[in-house]
């Protein structure tokens, strides 16, 4: 389910699906601001939530934060290429590895693009719970307060069901 579904935008529904070659400024304004609440919501998603992880491998000693791919926010593991944990040290702008090693880092995501692959696409946060998170956004845009709170609760209820320890899940019961 996209965000355009749900707001019931068949016209940037067309557009995006090339059913439709040409566009009025409304429908390239609604794609843009779209793309913008993604980003929000997976901005919030990942510095509050769900952290997006990522490993880079280094072959040197030194490693400036500016050589990782993505803008770090916190080391979580160095490693060798067996598994071992190796011994670092973070300053404010670069990490020291003996001999390099496998880094294990948190991250909070550039802005994406329209076609760019989002870095939740091999973890639980599904298209839908960023969906209900940017059809909110959006219509606190355009200023409809009351649809805004209604797609917040079901971005926070979906949101609820990911973050949750295993443990506190609660099965279903049944009387069979």
């Amino acid at each position: 389910m996209t965000a355009s579904t749900l707001l019931g935008r068949e016209d940037v529904v067309d557009y995006l699906a090339n059913k439709k070659v040409e566009s009025d400024d409304l429908t390239l304004r609604a794609i843009d601001l779209m793309v913008r609440c993604v980003n929000i919501v997976i901005s919030e998603l990942a510095s509050t939530y769900i952290p997006m992880k990522k490993k880079q491998v280094f072959t040197k000693s030194e490693v400036p934060f500016s050589e990782f791919d993505e803008k770090l926010t916190k080391v979580l593991s160095v490693t060798d290429n067996n598994g071992n944990q190796k011994n670092y040290r973070q300053y404010p702008d670069r990490l020291i590895i003996a001999n390099g090693g496998i880094v294990e880092y948190q991250y909070i995501p550039t802005n994406y693009a329209l076609d760019d692959e989002v870095g939740y696409t091999k973890t639980e946060v599904s298209p839908t719970l960023i969906a209900y998170g940017s059809v909110s956004e959006f219509c606190l845009i355009e200023r409809s307060f009351d649809e805004s709170v209604m797609w917040r609760n079901k971005f926070i209820s979906s949101l609820k069901n990911i973050i949750l320890p295993k443990n506190k899940k609660i099965k279903e019961r049944s009387w069979c």
